[in-house]
């Protein structure tokens, strides 16, 4: 349900491109609360198919085409979009948007109300930088209300920033549930998408990185399909690691294994058909598929990176298996192969613990409470 008018501040989102992505999904559902008339979306590089969506619902969702000329001329046209948008918030979501949003927004030139107030989410693990560089990023996060969704960055955040104008908060993602509560039994699920009535489908969902543990996976699936000939992998995104990975696939001769979906956006159905959904992920800071897994009631086998030890109530409702050890992993996957009536336990349990601790509307309250100050 939309906010109060008088609960609107007007916030602009500055992010790389509306991709679809853990981040970007977040800035959609949030800006479907807030509505057109508070929320705006500036782009360093792409709309992305997100925010075309966005366009097609009545958000303002410009491009301010980094890379496009000298870095001064960027930032001209970057100042010159956030006045044209009326910011008051200047919401940053990845380092780059935030040392130019927060260098323009307090410029402040041409701005009719007062300097906007800039913030930063930090959606995940972050290469720091040092040197000049560094030093530059620090005094201007100093004066940033800096997010993160992890509690392990809060801290990592802190300890780099030192002290600073305001502390470091968190505010855990939240989605609704609701999208995940009555979706169609496995089989007709599978039908519907092409997908094998027969398999043990192990499902990862994310941007295909050198992180996310992709290729960990697919050499993962070359061992357990000689005991489980039936298990197959659904890869659901894209990204720079694709070629890599399917190179992997040719290589261990599991193209007829591995099913390679793409960018989607039918997540809760893919969710449906999964028996499954394994993340053995290097990093990550608090990654929204693990709560999606989690409200439609899957299983869930993952690495204890970041804060999914914590989303997954210390592996009471999911199978944590320690990073690195891989005869751990094959493990895990077989064990909810061969007992399907456990996994539907853990599924179950995954379900009730984030309805319980994950609330879509906390998180929104949270970052209302924030842009209008409190």
């Amino acid at each position: 349900m939309p906010l109060s008018t008088n609960a609107r501040t007007r916030v602009v989102h500055l992010v790389d491109s509306m991709i679809v992505g853990g981040r970007e999904r977040l800035i959609v559902e949030q800006a479907a609360v807030r509505g057109p008339e508070s929320t705006s979306i500036i782009c360093f590089q792409e709309v992305g198919v997100l925010g075309e969506k966005l366009r097609a619902e009545g958000f303002r969702v410009d491009v301010a085409g980094w890379g496009q000329g000298l870095r001064a001329s960027f930032a001209w046209r970057l100042a010159k979009l956030m006045r044209e948008h009326q910011a008051e918030v200047v919401h940053c979501h990845h380092i780059i948007s935030h040392r130019y949003g927060a260098f323009c927004a307090r410029a402040g030139a041409g701005f009719r109300r007062r300097t906007p107030r800039v913030f930063l989410t930090v959606h995940g693990p972050l290469d720091l930088p040092n040197g000049p560089r560094g030093q530059m990023n620090r005094r201007l996060m100093r004066r940033t209300q800096v997010v993160t969704v992890s509690k392990e960055m809060r801290g990592v955040m802190e300890q780099w920033l030192g002290p600073s104008d305001a502390p470091v908060q968190f505010i855990h993602n939240g989605i609704s549930p609701a999208p995940y509560l009555n979706l169609p039994a496995k089989n007709a699920a599978r039908a519907e998408l092409g997908l094998p009535q027969d398999a043990f489908l192990i499902g990862h969902i994310g941007r295909i990185d050198w992180a996310k543990g992709h290729i960990t996976l697919v050499d993962s699936l070359s061992r357990i399909r000689i005991q489980f000939p039936k298990a197959t992998v659904v890869m659901v995104g894209d990204g720079p690691l694709r070629g890599e990975v399917e190179k992997r696939i040719r290589a261990l001769e599991l193209e007829s294994n591995v099913i390679l979906m793409g960018e989607r956006h039918d997540v809760p159905m893919i969710l449906a058909a999964l028996d499954v959904l394994c993340l053995p992920s290097d990093k990550e800071g608090m990654p929204l598929v693990i709560l999606e897994a989690m409200a439609a009631a899957k299983p869930i086998v993952a690495t204890p990176v970041g804060d999914i030890p914590e989303m997954l109530d210390q592996g009471r409702c999911g199978v944590l298996v320690p990073h690195g050890q891989l005869a751990a992993l094959d493990r895990a996957l077989l064990a909810m192969a061969h007992d399907p009536e456990r996994a539907a336990a853990l599924g179950e349990a995954a379900r009730q613990h984030m309805i319980g601790n994950y609330s879509f509307e906390a998180m929104v309250a949270a970052y209302e409470a924030l842009y209008r100050g409190n």
